[in-house]
């Protein structure tokens, strides 16, 4: 047998969180490069797994695993298709890149490869014995809180797709010569982290390799008499959430919010894992509130959002959504690391494809009598965020604090950040009593002119989003007021953020990865002539939008990094820049000292103002 790949080390931590910023900005930029504006749209690239199924029809991984292969037979994967095989491991190293080569597993073993500089992905085969003969299960696990899309298939028709956060276990998978699968059939495993972009494929079995028979597995003829499939790895298991550190799934009932639908009209929903200090020990922690709305870009118009159906199916609907979730970052319940470990936190996960902004349902007809919303999906982003915190006063004791005053920070991270400064102002009125902030990671956006133009600028796409999406509730009484002739300002940061009537704090890189690569057309480092000067006035822009927004009262937290977010992985904690004032500060640290300045001054957003900011010299110069 053929030895396993194994282990290969990691690069430092913020070192990788870098290559995954930039990894993740290439990634999206990629894929949405179809979206010009202006050129004619070449055909969206193509994986080498092919399109993935819409999770709305898609069987659930909890369905699937006592259909017959048939059920998930569809276009084969021809075996001209199938990429090259990794060289086999040796010592602590797995040989070839993880995406140009497939590694390679036969019989039980796990794999740990490279993928460009870094790796986050490990795979591990566990082939079954007695009565579970004919399967085979994969444990996939990635980064804590990273997406990861897993999609199987096989030269004779056989699929399977999964997508899960943090750790995936697939449970049953048809072995090829099992349930009338053909025998010399190859399956072809891709998984991708949705957050960083990073890719690695798989394969079984291995060239050469016996394909069926008590060969292919020893243990059919071993004597094993097992009827009991693998046991789960601890983070798969289903041990109880309190225990494990999971959040459980809470989904709205459309029954009392019928306008909280997905994009696909299933309901939306939140992950919650309650305080679980007492108020007799920790009256504050117990009364504290975190609600952080998860990011994913958006569409606006018909083709972005047929291009977003292919691309990132996962964040259309709910139907895919696990019991438990994991989360990393800012979610962490270690109180060194984050200031929010104690608190009651909640994470609502993006279905709505319109930065939390829309209010746009899928019946809504125009004065013609056309559907009036894009493709005739929903675009309920402020309908979803009004039902999270009418569930949360309802089920769980939101608003209902005798031992302290409540606290609740409206959180967020790119679109989710957008999403949240455009709602701050809104959630007082919806828990009345309460002191709410805001905290906003990679949010400022910037209505800076772009240096190319073939992908869609943001202002274009912003334009049309207040109309087709409906967005005008999201606007803000006291913006509308000063933008009256040009609204669509008040959902663009620069703009909006001065304007705030709540204390926030905003963490944003002088040298986003997102937003500087879009403005630039896709361009990645390293940069060179107009490209490395716009990204010259692209800090410059960014550093004036702050200024204004500290001057409006928020603190504020800005690196020199070419990064985007930070809120979800160990770079909360971990990534750290040399200050203006020479303090060594990470987004963690900042957070709580700028809390402790709202405690200081009665909540209030006066007197609680804050600027960490990097004044290094050159791109990307307080990361390198």
């Amino acid at each position: 047998m053929p030895e396993p790949c194994r282990v290969h080390p990691v690069a430092p931590a913020q070192q990788r969180s870098r290559l995954a910023a930039t990894v993740f900005a290439a990634v999206a930029l990629s894929m949405l490069a179809v979206l010009v504006g202006r050129t004619a749209s070449p055909a969206p690239p193509a994986s080498l797994l092919g399109e993935t199924q819409n999770p709305a029809t898609a069987p659930s991984d909890s369905e699937s695993s006592d259909l017959p292969a048939t059920a998930y037979l569809g276009g084969a994967l021809d075996a001209a298709q199938l990429p090259p095989q990794c060289p086999t491991g040796r010592g602590a190293r797995c040989e070839g890149l993880a995406s140009e080569c497939a590694q390679c597993i036969d019989g039980s073993g796990s794999c740990f490869p490279r993928s460009k500089g870094f790796g986050d992905i490990r795979l591990t085969k566990t082939d079954g014995a007695g009565s579970f003969q004919d399967y085979y299960f994969l444990n996939i696990e990635g980064p804590l809180g990273h997406e990861l899309v897993v999609v199987l298939r096989s030269t004779d028709g056989y699929r399977r797709e999964w997508n899960q956060r943090g750790s995936l276990w697939t449970g049953r998978i048809h072995q090829p010569c099992a349930n009338g699968r053909e025998s010399d059939a190859v399956d072809l495993v891709q998984v991708t982290d949705g957050t960083t972009g990073e890719m690695a494929l798989f394969r079984f079995p291995c060239e050469g390799a016996t394909r069926c028979g008590a060969a292919a597995n020893p243990e059919r003829t071993a004597g094993h008499a097992s009827h009991v499939p693998p046991t789960p790895p601890p983070s798969a298991a289903g041990a109880p959430a309190e225990e494990a550190g999971h959040m459980k799934l809470h989904m709205i009932p459309t029954e009392r919010y019928p306008d909280a639908l997905c994009n696909d009209g299933t309901p939306a929903g939140f992950y919650i894992r309650p305080s679980s200090v007492p108020p007799a020990v920790d009256a504050r922690a117990s009364a504290r509130w975190l609600v952080f709305l998860h990011g994913g870009f958006w569409c606006w118009d018909e083709q972005s959002c047929k291009h977003r159906t292919t691309m990132y199916p996962g964040l259309l609907s709910s139907a895919t959504w696990t019991p438990t979730r994991t989360y990393d970052g800012i979610f962490s319940r270690h109180a060194h690391l984050s200031p929010f470990a104690s608190a009651n936190a909640v994470s609502v996960p993006y279905c709505s494809s319109d930065a939390w902004v829309g209010d746009v349902g899928g019946g809504t007809l125009d004065s013609s009598g056309r559907n009036a919303s894009v493709l005739g999906w929903h675009f309920r982003g402020q309908a979803i965020v009004r039902a999270v915190v009418g569930e949360l006063r309802r089920v769980y004791g939101l608003g209902r604090s005798e031992a302290a005053a409540e606290e609740v920070f409206l959180a967020g991270c790119s679109a989710g950040a957008r999403g949240a400064m455009s709602l701050l102002d809104s959630i007082p009125d919806l828990v009345p009593g309460s002191r709410v902030y805001g905290i906003f990671d990679s949010g400022l956006s910037l209505g800076l002119e772009p240096l190319v133009d073939t992908l869609t600028p943001l202002v274009e796409q912003i334009k049309t989003v207040v109309k087709r999406h409906n967005a005008v509730g999201a606007l803000g009484t006291a913006c509308r007021a000063v933008y009256s002739s040009e609204q669509w300002k008040c959902l663009v940061g620069e703009f909006r953020a001065p304007l705030l009537q709540r204390a926030h704090l905003i963490s944003q890189s002088q040298y986003d990865s997102f937003q500087l690569s879009w403005d630039l057309g896709g361009a990645q480092p390293p940069l060179t002539g107009d490209a490395a000067r716009y990204a010259g006035t692209f800090r410059d822009w960014m550093r004036t939008a702050l200024a204004a927004a500290a001057q409006g009262g928020a603190a504020v937290y800005s690196s020199a990094c070419y990064q985007h977010c930070l809120s979800l992985a160990p770079s909360f904690w971990e990534d750290t820049f040399v200050t203006s004032g020479g303090e060594v500060v990470s987004f963690s640290a900042a957070i709580s000292r700028w809390m402790r300045r709202l405690d200081s001054r009665g909540g209030g957003k006066e007197g609680a103002e804050q600027v960490d900011m990097a004044d290094c010299r050159g791109f990307d110069c307080s990361c390198s």
